[in-house]
C-alpha cells in the first residue's frame, strides 16, 4: 500500500536483495517527491530494481500477513521483561532497552565473555559497546527457541 510504512520495521526489507529504504514523517517525505520538485532530489545506490521491488513486496505482504510486526512487539515485551525481572537478582544487568525484537542489555561489566560464552552453546548475539549484549532474532522466532536463547543468556551473564 503506497505510503504506508509499518512502525518497528528495521531489517530484511529485500528478503536478502539489497534494497534502500528511508522512512520519514510525511512533511520530510515530501522533500524527496520528484514530481513536486520537477526531479529526482535523492538517488540511491540500493535503489528500486523491479526484482528488489518485487521482493520487496512480498516481504512486507508476509510481514502484514503474519502480522510479525505486533508479534516482534509482544515478544520484545517479554523479552524485556524477564530480563528486567532477572535484573533485580544480579547487579549484572544494569539495563534493558529496546524495541520489537531489537534489545540492548547494558552489563555492569565487559559483554565479550557473554557473547563467546553464548556462542559456544550455539546462541548468537553482539556486543555493540564494551558493555552492551544485542540481541537481534529473526521475526519468525519461537516461543521455545527464545526461551532457550534467553535460559543461555542468562545463564552465561550470571556465570
Amino acid at each position: 500500500e503506497q505510503g504506508r510504512v509499518l512502525p518497528g520495521l528495521r531489517r530484511g526489507v529485500g528478503g536478502g536483495l539489497a534494497v534502500g529504504v528511508m522512512c520519514a514523517k510525511p512533511a520530510l517525505a515530501s522533500l524527496f517527491d520528484f514530481e513536486t520538485h520537477g526531479g529526482v532530489a535523492h538517488a540511491s545506490t540500493l535503489g528500486g530494481n523491479c526484482l528488489a521491488m518485487a521482493a520487496t513486496n512480498a516481504v512486507f505482504g508476509v510481514l502484514e500477513q503474519d502480522r510479525l510486526v505486533p508479534r516482534a512487539d509482544e515478544l520484545g515485551q517479554y523479552v524485556k521483561q524477564r530480563l528486567s525481572d532477572r535484573s533485580a537478582s544480579t547487579d549484572r544487568i544494569q539495563d534493558v532497552r529496546g524495541r520489537g525484537l531489537l534489545v540492548g542489555i547494558e552489563l555492569g561489566g565487559p559483554a565479550r565473555p557473554v557473547v563467546e560464552q553464548c556462542r559456544k552453546q550455539g546462541v548468537l548475539i553482539n556486543a555493540t559497546r564494551e558493555t552492551v549484549l544485542r540481541l537481534a532474532p529473526p521475526l519468525v522466532i519461537g516461543q521455545d527457541q527464545l526461551d532457550t536463547a534467553l535460559q543461555v543468556i542468562e545463564e552465561a551473564i550470571g556465570s
